[in-house]
């Protein structure tokens, strides 16, 4: 039986020889089309196409089924040139003189992105084939007149705009962990495992379930949805619930006993079920249980931990969960007796950023490992977790989080700080007042924050602290409003004050004086006394940003109620206001 040859001496993948074996014994080419094989027969060796531009045809023909097996799901593709689609047997093998190059030049330059792919000739029945391999893509392609379509079963279908961008964020953003493993199922550590299956219990009791955990190990790997619909075991499994590869670890501890001192290092490699408690339970032995202690009132005090154990449960979760499988460093956590640092491989998942950490809906890179943690209550799948840590530190009187992350990673720091404790004493009065759920959301606590620390708040202030819209904004701060927490300066509705009755319970008994009044008359106030303005200084003392300051002040020199002092410097930090003559 005649095997195909490639030039290159790489050998076929076995779905093309069997179609060309099934086309030589008397099938016709389109028979044997899949969801990632075609044939084509090069228009220059079909007598149909006398007359005709057979190059332009070919490459038409072949920018339209690159784009279209690109934009499938089925992973690398094939196409074979030389085969015609309609003629049995070994005269179906008509050939081509097609120079691969040739062709990867056009598929490429006719593409957007560029679609690279890779093409050599094959001998067969005495016929010179090309083989062009489109690999899996991990984006989606279009024609560059912005046609695109993708594969059905053998046919190409055109993609909607809501199927575009379905399919990039999902190419964006593939779950390596759903990927089938290399271990088997023998191979499970049964610690991990047992420990998979008393948390699974533990999680249904707690949401009131009587359906058993099942018993027997592809039942709870079933259940947990660590198994391919062809019953191998994932990568998320294997993560879960195997020991790391020689050679790799899970976490790496940096104990500091004094900052920036010399560390005690702890390397973990255990299964990330027994990981992700040996890791908290080895940072809460290593922090201080009570830096501080807050007077409720009443006789009630509440001790307060150097790192809220809420927050630090958010951050290594988030860690463990969202890195990036695929890279072999571990996740690294660098604690000291005041800072908390945890570092891990991989940036953001797609369409988080920086600037959108608390607002975003949830992009998990690794859905299939997500879904088991958050059956095992290790994580929580509707959540980002980074509410969750500004909300913790904040209640706590500290600061949020600072988070940095690029191209190959994410670090989120949280610090243990000088408590305020008049702040959570304020946040515990208003929390009895108003209820957990209004107080301890990250909406509410930013702007408290922010009003217990400045005069007033402004809409631009309140969205770039939330991460929210201007109109998503409006509507929470007339909310907060509504129940009392807050109350506009003006009727602009762009500055916000704390109600007396909030600046009460936040322990704020004196009220401020520019608590009744907005930043245009409080800055008017300043230039006529005589006292004069720096757009910096102005900016500190209100809490809010130095181009709004600078914004109205040249609003007011417009009105000629303010210009910049004459003797002074006419730009930069120290140019100084006065009033107009």
């Amino acid at each position: 039986m005649p095997t195909p040859v490639c030039s290159s001496g790489h050998v076929l993948p076995d779905e093309i020889i069997s179609a060309l074996t099934h086309i030589r014994d008397g099938s016709t080419a389109d028979a044997q089309e899949s969801e990632i094989l075609d044939f084509k027969e090069d228009p220059a060796r079909s007598a149909k196409a006398a007359g005709r531009n057979q190059d332009a045809k070919l490459v038409d023909f072949l920018l339209d089924e690159c784009v279209c097996l690109a934009n499938g799901e089925g992973g690398d593709a094939h196409i074979l040139l030389g085969v015609a689609d309609r003629i049995p047997g070994p005269a179906a093998f008509t050939g081509t003189d097609r120079e691969p190059a040739w062709l990867v030049e056009k598929i490429f330059n006719g593409t957007k992105p560029n679609l690279r792919v890779e093409a050599e000739i094959i001998r067969y029945e005495g016929a010179r084939l090309v083989w062009i391999r489109i690999p899996a893509a991990l984006t989606v392609y279009e024609r560059t007149k912005g046609q695109a379509t993708r594969r059905m079963g053998t046919s190409c279908v055109p993609l909607t705009n809501a199927e575009r961008q379905a399919l990039i964020a999902a190419r964006a953003n593939p779950d390596f962990t759903a990927a089938v493993a290399e271990a088997k199922i023998e191979d499970l550590d049964p610690l991990a495992v047992a420990e998979a299956r008393s948390r699974l219990a533990a999680r249904r009791s707690a949401a009131g379930q009587t359906d058993p955990v099942p018993q027997t190990m592809n039942g709870l790997l079933e259940e947990l949805g660590l198994l391919t619909q062809k019953k191998e075991l994932t990568v998320a499994a294997e993560i879960l619930l195997m020991p790391m590869r020689r050679g790799r670890l899970s976490v790496r501890h940096l104990l500091r006993t004094v900052p920036g001192g010399e560390p005690r290092v702890r390397e973990i490699s255990s299964p990330l079920v027994l990981a992700f408690r040996e890791i908290l339970d080895r940072i809460s032995e290593s922090a201080p249980q009570e830096i501080d202690r807050v007077d409720l009132g009443g006789g009630q005090e509440v001790p307060l931990p150097a790192f809220p154990a809420r927050a630090v449960d958010e951050v290594v979760a988030n860690a463990l969960i969202h890195r990036d499988w695929n890279m072999t460093a571990p996740v690294v956590v660098d604690q000291s007796p005041r800072i908390l640092l945890v570092w891990s491989p991989g940036p953001l998942p797609y369409g988080v950023t920086e600037e959108n950490l608390l607002t975003t809906v949830s992009h998990p890179r690794n859905h299939k490992l997500m879904a088991a943690m958050r059956m095992m209550g290790l994580a929580e799948e509707s959540s980002r977790g980074f509410d969750r840590m500004w909300v913790s530190m904040l209640a706590t009187g500290r600061r949020a989080p600072e988070v940095e992350t690029t191209q190959s990673s994410v670090q989120v720091t949280i610090s243990a700080g000088r408590p305020d404790r008049d702040f959570v004493v304020g946040v515990h009065r208003l929390t009895d007042v108003h209820g957990r759920e209004v107080i301890h959301s990250v909406f509410t606590l930013i702007v408290l924050r922010h009003l217990f620390d400045h005069p007033l708040i402004t809409l631009r202030e309140v969205a770039s602290q939330t991460q929210q819209s201007e109109l998503s904004v409006r509507e929470g701060m007339d909310w907060l409003g509504d129940i009392g927490l807050v109350q506009p300066v003006s009727d602009s509705v762009q500055e916000w004050v704390l109600t007396d009755h909030s600046r009460r319970l936040l322990a704020q008994e004196k009220e401020r004086t520019v608590a009744a009044v907005s930043i245009q008359e409080w800055l008017e106030a300043k230039l006529n006394s005589g006292a004069g303005v720096l757009a910096r200084e102005a900016a500190e003392e209100l809490g809010v940003d130095r181009e709004e300051i600078t914004g109205i002040l040249r609003h007011l020199r417009t009105l000629g109620r303010a210009m910049i002092d004459p003797e002074g410097p006419q730009r930069g930090p120290s140019t100084r206001w006065v009033a107009g003559r």
